[in-house]
């Protein structure tokens, strides 16, 4: 039983950040084709 989570763990924490990466890298290089960002604009 603690194996299999354990196995679980090391199965899925490689893809849970790698859907993070990708999640996170898709807006960032649609926002530098736009170059309009909202957030990077000096006030």
């Amino acid at each position: 039983m603690i194996t299999n989570i354990f196995f679980f763990l090391i199965f899925f924490i490689p893809l849970f950040y790698l859907l993070v990466y990708l999640s996170s890298y898709h807006p960032k290089a649609e926002q530098d084709e736009v170059v309009f960002c909202p957030t990077d604009t000096p006030l």
